[in-house]
């Protein structure tokens, strides 16, 4: 039982782990293509986009 609570634990977090991963990965990519939909203020968009 104790295996199986360990097993199911590693899991979670080696998923979260990827998931985490992968956004930021993502977000690095993403950021010069999102920043004007996002940006809250003008002076977030980067200089190139705005």
């Amino acid at each position: 039982m104790l295996t199986l609570l360990l097993a199911l634990a590693l899991i979670v977090v080696a998923v979260a782990g990827a998931e985490l991963t992968r956004s930021a990965c993502r977000r690095q990519l993403m950021t010069p293509l999102i920043a004007p939909m996002r940006a809250e203020s003008p002076a977030e968009v980067p200089a190139e986009i705005a």
